[in-house]
């Protein structure tokens, strides 16, 4: 409605300087105006739908999303904004949408690894540690947080680092099961 009213005005500038013989006013850039509102509006609506996407994900409880399901759901909002026109591709907008996308990915990528039955308190302590955050929490209340409390805790930021704790959860639990099983074997022995 705005566009169509800067337009009949623009037309009633143009007819005006016509008839005056007189260029005060270049309206050509009008078209490069429209063109950047067009893209801007659709880059708005784009981005608003991926956030809100992205802000449900956030409010579920991070132990019962599907990670399959989220690194889908990324990938779909990847596409969407990549299929955007190429302008505005070096908008702040665009780049920062992209970079959050991107560490969603990386954090649900990590929920299988943080699902691990083999992560244990002193793991758990570990890994809340290495993200700076509250080192009251247990690894309870750690389950319980929502996909956007993790996301905050930049777990993204330490895919390495967490990845070699589970690695090294798994490794104990191993050692573990098998100290288990020579203490059976051992106390079932009649000397």
């Amino acid at each position: 409605m705005l566009q169509k009213q800067l337009d009949k005005q623009a037309l009633d500038y143009k007819q005006l300087q016509s008839l005056l013989d007189t260029n005060i006013v270049d309206f050509s850039k009008l078209d490069l105006f429209r063109e950047t509102l067009k893209h801007l509006t659709l880059t708005w609506k784009t981005v608003k739908d991926i956030r809100q996407n992205l802000e449900e994900i956030k409010q579920e409880q991070w132990q019962k999303l599907d990670s399959k399901q989220v690194l889908l759901s990324s990938d779909k909002h990847l596409e969407n904004l990549q299929s955007l026109p190429k302008l505005v591709r070096s908008w702040d907008i665009y780049t920062f949408t992209e970079d959050h996308i991107k560490r969603i990915k990386i954090c649900a990528q990590l929920l299988d690894d943080l699902s691990n039955s083999a992560l244990r308190t002193r793991h758990w302590k570990q890994l809340i540690r290495l993200t700076g955050g509250n080192t009251l929490m247990d690894s309870d209340t750690f389950r319980q947080l929502t996909f956007g409390k993790l996301f905050t805790l930049s777990f993204q930021d330490h895919a390495d680092e967490i990845r070699a704790t589970v690695k090294r959860a798994e490794k104990d639990f191993q050692l573990e099961s098998t100290l288990k099983t020579y203490e059976e074997i051992w106390l079932s022995k009649t000397f």
